[in-house]
């Protein structure tokens, strides 16, 4: 886990692409051990968020290993009833689903696989406990595109990619977009 000395020399998080190994392995709970660097890692997704045009950010989207996504509420503000007041923004830290309703057919694309959008299925509703930046228990009810993210950013923080969701004759039909995106991480992580 990096400390707030490491993030602090860190001026800009890197968006991780399909090939990188840290999209594919499980993030470990925040402990809230040190709320400074919790803070920053904060304000570094959000800043993330906003620089690649996503709805929701996963730590492990750029790079950090914890329990953290990011929300732009102003995208999404009549799809959500929760106890949050957070700006604009809505950080959920150890998120976990408690309930869902049926899974409808949606459009799903990813920052971390530009280029790419599929068709999956998602809950039209969830109900979500997370904790807040100081550690206080929360619940929100998701719907609609809210829903949607909800679930993809968790998803991300266990480990688990949107494509995994496609059959096998679906992913093949996307080898070629896979392959060039899996090169750009490699150019990309090379780099850091």
């Amino acid at each position: 886990m990096e400390t707030t000395k490491d993030i602090k020399k860190t001026p800009v998080r890197r968006l991780r692409f399909f090939g990188d190994p840290i999209l594919t392995t499980p993030t470990a709970e925040e402990k809230f051990d040190d709320p400074n660097r919790l803070n920053i890692q904060i304000g570094r997704m959000v800043d993330a968020m906003y620089r690649y045009g996503g709805v929701g950010l996963a730590a492990n989207q750029v790079g950090y290993e914890n329990q953290v996504c990011v929300f732009d509420t102003t995208l999404i503000e009549d799809e959500v009833k929760g106890n949050f007041d957070d700006g604009n923004v809505l950080v959920m830290i150890n998120p976990k689903l408690s309930d869902q309703t049926q899974p409808v057919l949606v459009d799903e694309g990813c920052l971390s696989f530009p280029g790419i959008d599929i068709r999956i299925h998602r809950p039209e509703s969830v109900k979500a406990t997370y904790q807040d930046v100081d550690g206080t228990e929360q619940e929100i009810t998701a719907t609609s595109v809210f829903s949607q993210a909800v679930c993809h950013e968790i998803e991300h923080l266990e480990g688990k990619l949107f494509i995994q969701k496609l059959s096998h004759n679906q992913r093949s039909f996307l080898k070629g977009k896979l392959r060039k995106i899996k090169k750009l991480s490699e150019m990309v992580y090379i780099r850091m």
